[in-house]
C-alpha cells in the first residue's frame, strides 16, 4: 500500500510468500499529470520473512496527479499500488502584530 504522509510517500511492503531478500530492490514512483510523466527511483535493501511487512518512506515528488508506485527487483515489477498526490497546500504565512 502507499499513502501520502506529509512531505513523504509512505509505502508498506508486505510479503505473503516465502522468505525474501534482495539488495537490488527499487521503489519506482511515477506521476502522470495530463500526459506529463515524472518518475523517481529509490533503491532499498529488502529482507522479509513470510507474513512480515516493512514501512518505507520516500520523499514526496514534485508535482501532483495520479501516481503509481512499483516495487521492482532485478528489473521486474513484483508489486504495485496507486495513489493520488494532490497539489501542495498553501504555505502558511505568519501574522505579526502591528
Amino acid at each position: 500500500t502507499a499513502q501520502l504522509a506529509g512531505t513523504n510517500v509512505s509505502v508498506t511492503i508486505a510479503n505473503s510468500g516465502g522468505d525474501f531478500a534482495s539488495t537490488d530492490a527499487r521503489l519506482v514512483l511515477t506521476i502522470d499529470l495530463n500526459g506529463s510523466v515524472t518518475t523517481t527511483e529509490t533503491p532499498i535493501a529488502l529482507a522479509l520473512k513470510k507474513n512480515e511487512s516493512r514501512n518505507v518512506s520516500i520523499p514526496r515528488p514534485a508535482g501532483s496527479g495520479q501516481a503509481t508506485i512499483r516495487l521492482m527487483v532485478g528489473g521486474q515489477t513484483v508489486a504495485s499500488a496507486s495513489l493520488t498526490i494532490p497539489p501542495p497546500g498553501p504555505t502558511a504565512s505568519p501574522t505579526l502584530p502591528n
